[in-house]
C-alpha cells in the first residue's frame, strides 16, 4: 500500500464517527465476543483496530482480484470497501459503514413475497 493510500485509510478512521457506533451498540445492547470476558460492547479501541483491519483486508483483496473495481468486505456490524479510481489508475479510495439492517431483492420471487 502507498503512501497516499495509507494517508486515506487513515483519514477514514479519523473522520468516521465511532463515537455513535459505540453509542448505539451500547444502546442496543450489541456486543462482540471478548475471549476474556464473553460478549460485550466493544472498546473504542476495538472498534477502530476492527475498521481498519476490515479497511486494510479489503484493500489486500482488491489487488489479489484485478479483474475487480472494488472489494467490500464486513463483520460486527462494519462494512469496509476499497474501490479503485476508475479516472486515476493505481489511486484507490475507501468507504467504511456501520450498519444496522439491510434486505435486497437476492431471494426475490415474483408472486411470492413473504408477508
Amino acid at each position: 500500500m502507498d503512501q497516499t493510500t495509507k494517508e486515506k485509510l487513515e483519514y477514514i478512521i479519523e473522520k468516521f464517527n465511532f463515537e455513535r457506533v459505540h453509542l448505539t451498540m451500547t444502546h442496543l445492547d450489541w456486543g462482540w465476543i471478548n475471549k476474556s470476558i464473553g460478549l460485550t460492547v466493544p472498546t473504542m479501541l476495538r472498534l477502530k483496530t476492527s475498521a481498519r483491519d476490515l479497511l486494510s483486508r479489503a484493500y489486500s483483496e482488491l489487488m489479489k482480484h484485478t479483474d475487480r473495481s472494488e472489494y467490500t468486505c464486513g463483520t460486527g456490524g462494519f462494512e469496509a470497501t476499497c474501490w479503485s479510481d476508475p479516472e486515476n489508475i493505481g489511486e484507490f479510495g475507501f468507504t467504511l459503514k456501520f450498519v444496522l439492517t439491510e434486505w435486497d431483492t437476492e431471494d426475490y420471487q415474483e408472486g411470492c413475497q413473504d408477508e
